[in-house]
């Protein structure tokens, strides 16, 4: 588990912003006008950000993956190629490419945004706070 977190920037699991929804921060991403990118990128390119995994839910994650019950979905990212947004099925796929002998082969759908991990993660937290306020004025 410990290789899985190198080179993550320290943020404790509870401390990481909790979006109800990865793809409205995106969108809301992309009316600021960032540049947003899709693509396959190989599993052990990506990196954590949090510093702590749980490891039940990565169990469940592999358990899903091998009988064909985890829906597909993409990870969002920084362009950097930290997370931000699907620690644990990350984990889970890298965990099977160990097992089955397949890592460097192994790929993931990444939406990524052309900011650094930082500058998203403070970003995640505005948005938050923004949400926030909507919902009490409304």
């Amino acid at each position: 588990m410990q290789g899985l977190l190198k080179g993550n920037i320290g943020i404790p699991r509870a401390n990481m912003p909790q979006l109800p929804s990865g793809e409205a921060f995106w969108r809301h991403l992309a009316a600021q006008g960032c540049m947003l990118r899709h693509m396959r990128v190989p599993s052990v390119k990506l990196r954590s950000t949090q510093s702590e995994l749980n490891l039940t839910k990565i169990c469940a994650f592999i358990e899903a993956m091998q009988a064909g019950r985890l829906p597909k979905a993409c990870l969002y990212a920084s362009a950097d190629f930290h997370i931000v947004d699907g620690h644990h099925r990350w984990a889970a796929d890298v965990v099977l490419g160990v097992r089955q002998r397949d890592l460097r082969h192994r790929t993931m759908l990444v939406s990524t945004v052309d900011m650094s991990i930082r500058e998203v993660i403070n970003e995640a937290f505005r948005f938050l706070d923004l949400e926030e306020m909507r919902e009490r004025t409304t």
